[in-house]
């Protein structure tokens, strides 16, 4: 089994920027304790400069390589935990009705489907594990279907939708349903799917939101939900707020970002939610795009800096994923 040598030291102080009371910087010594080496988050795509690139975090030394880029600019896209990146970048394109597949064996990105008879952009994915393969759910092109990529490349339309999908953020959820949180034409709703397709709507999200980020994490044996920042159809929005499912309602966390951002991705590692970049722009201002790395603490219910990016990122996707088979990375920067 390939394995990722360090050539810095696992555990170091780092001394990070201060962003806010509710952001505060934590050293690698809090994070490094409890996250296990095997696991990495995979860091796709960029709107801007960094499109065709990507990254692997290492939680275990707060570290990052880079690895190869891909055939083609990714943003909007979507990323699972098997490597299958899908869709986004420029309109009628190969970008939009492709996927690509890391290979751990040449250490590319190799394409697994082209021609999709429908084009994917601003869309969201889920891979149920039953192993089927990954649903593309929604996006700019077809907003109430979805495409079924199946491990052998082939594709096939999948379930219908209940409400137009865009720019909205899913959830696995252990039952094999999955959680579809806001969206452009949905900012409030959170729909819960399976493979079958609708099955039934959860309370409202207290504030809408769209192009936010989501992940979820357990409490006390209990599955919580979560949904940060995006756009709430005005304005960026720095808040974040639970579901708790033996409540049974979405409540306002304490927790704020640094500041109010969208097009940012979330992930949880070792029971602990990551966030990912982010952008915000002024009207006549150029965009401000951000290589943050976050860690929410539900102990303390805030919001803490743990690092940064090789680039700043938005509209990129993230994805747990197993280190061996990125190993071993160009390139390792500390922070």
């Amino acid at each position: 089994m390939l394995k990722l040598h360090v050539i810095t030291p696992l555990c170091v102080l780092f001394v990070l920027r201060v962003f806010s009371e509710e952001a505060r910087d934590l050293d690698c010594a809090s994070l490094c304790e409890q996250v296990d080496e095997s696991f990495g988050v995979l860091i796709t795509g960029d709107k801007y400069e960094g499109s065709g690139t990507a990254e692997l975090y290492l939680p275990f030394s707060n570290s990052s390589c880079s690895l190869p880029e891909f055939p083609h600019d990714r943003f909007s896209h979507s990323v699972e935990s098997n490597g299958v990146l899908c869709g986004g970048g420029y309109a009628h394109t190969i970008m939009r009705d492709s996927c690509l597949q890391w290979s751990p064996d040449t250490r590319t990105w190799e394409y697994l489907v082209r021609g999709m008879d429908i084009e994917r952009y601003a869309h969201v994915s889920w891979t149920p594990t039953t192993e089927i393969g990954t649903y593309l759910m929604g996006g700019v092109e077809s907003l109430r279907t979805t495409t079924l990529v199946k491990p052998d490349g082939t594709h096939e339309p999948g379930f219908h939708l209940q409400y137009d999908t865009l720019s909205a953020c899913t959830i696995p959820n252990v039952d094999d349903t999955v959680l579809v949180t806001g969206g452009v034409y949905t900012l409030n709703t959170v729909s819960v799917y399976t493979v079958e397709g609708w099955y039934l709507d959860l309370p409202p999200l207290n504030t809408g939101r769209s192009n936010h980020a989501c992940s979820s994490y357990w409490s006390d044996e209990r599955r919580i939900f979560m949904v940060i920042g995006g756009y709430d159809g005005s304005n960026s929005v720095n808040s974040a707020e639970t579901y708790d499912t033996d409540v049974g309602r979405w409540a306002p966390s304490g927790a704020k970002l640094p500041r109010p951002m969208y097009g940012l991705s979330a992930t949880n590692i070792n029971d602990r939610v990551l966030i990912f970049g982010g952008y915000d722009v002024e009207i006549g201002a150029s965009p401000d795009i951000y290589d943050d790395i976050l860690k929410y603490e539900p102990e303390e219910d805030v919001i803490l800096s743990v690092g940064h990016m090789l680039r700043p990122r938005c509209w990129h996707a993230v994805s747990v994923v197993q280190v061996q088979d990125y190993a071993p990375c160009s390139v390792l920067e500390s922070y």
